[in-house]
């Protein structure tokens, strides 16, 4: 639900724009940088809000902002003058909910069992679901192309969409029960220690954060630099711009798909290598695709099939990086 919220954006305002052209390129810069604004400050704030009202709590509260979130996108912008200031503060709120999502999901599978090799199974499952939201985007403003939507109707059919895995998700929230390892931490008073204190108890603990935080921090100026560059690549390798919408998405079907077999890879190999050496070996193929794309990429361009392709491949590898 996360992925498809955060990239189905790019699609959507390639629609809007064709009925509400903006005052300048900024202003859809500015839209698409909220819904990244208020990810980011679901992800730094919500772990808290799930140590102090209850990861179920927690996770209902960002599903029904996501929800929200997405529905108002939909719904509210109207009018030439004040759509797209609705939009992005709508997008905002929907932020809020998709970043919020992601410590509250790891942490809820972390502790949904006592096996450990289990729980990581869990962990990259819940992570490999990024992959299945990538490829809905594109498909689905494909789908709406191809039946030759309205524009007017189409964008918001395309965000309003990114509610539906929500509401499904909604239910079996309000039914979980809350973890055990919450209710244990309550009762012996860990949850409410402050991070200075839980390091001088464990002092490696500061050495695992600062690893885990500056890894988050290297892969998503990947995750999200991929989403961002994908449209330049397709018009520097086809000639495809925003005038081109059903190529574009067709041609991003693909990347999405090509991505698929490393999520899969990735549920298969956790237990049988541990986290580092597989966050190495994302890390370095990463490294040699994008060092092969940015040193030869004049000479590649003649060769669309295999810039495409090694391209595509940098999504398949990303996956492994998080685990």
């Amino acid at each position: 639900m996360s992925q498809y919220n955060l990239a189905i954006i790019n699609y959507a305002l390639i629609m809007l724009r064709r009925t509400y052209p903006p005052a300048s390129a900024e202003v859809t810069s500015t839209v698409v940088s909220c819904s990244l604004i208020g990810a980011i400050t679901g992800q730094l704030t919500f772990g808290y809000v799930g140590d102090a009202i209850g990861r179920r709590k927690g996770m209902i509260l960002t599903l029904l902002l996501s929800i929200f979130g997405a529905l108002a996108s939909a719904i509210l912008p109207w009018g030439e003058d004040t759509i797209y200031p609705i939009l992005g503060v709508c997008r905002f709120i929907l932020g809020l909910g998709v970043g919020g999502v992601y410590p509250l999901s790891a942490t809820t599978a972390v502790e949904s069992s006592h096996d450990e090799q289990k729980n990581s199974k869990i962990v990259a499952a819940v992570f490999s679901f990024q992959g299945i939201g990538q490829l809905l985007a594109p498909l689905l403003a494909y789908v709406l192309l191809f039946v030759h939507t309205n524009h007017g109707y189409g964008w918001r059919i395309l965000v309003a969409a990114g509610a539906l895995p929500g509401l499904i998700v909604l239910k079996q929230a309000f039914e979980a029960t809350e973890t055990c390892n919450y209710r244990s931490g309550r009762q012996l008073g860990d949850l409410n220690r402050s991070i200075p204190e839980l390091i001088k108890r464990d002092p490696s603990l500061l050495y695992r954060l600062i690893g885990s935080s500056v890894g988050w921090f290297l892969f998503d100026i990947t995750f999200y630099g991929n989403v961002i560059f994908t449209p330049i690549i397709l018009q520097d390798t086809f000639g495809l711009d925003s005038y081109h919408l059903k190529d574009v998405a067709l041609d991003s079907l693909f990347v999405s798909a090509i991505a698929l077999p490393g999520y899969i890879t990735t549920v298969f190999v956790v237990g049988r290598m541990d986290f580092r050496s597989i966050q190495i070996m994302g890390f370095t193929c990463m490294a040699v695709l994008f060092a092969v794309l940015g040193l030869f990429y004049e000479q590649l361009l003649e060769h669309t099939i295999l810039l495409l392709s090694l391209y595509a491949m940098t999504f398949s590898f990303r996956i492994l990086v998080p685990m």
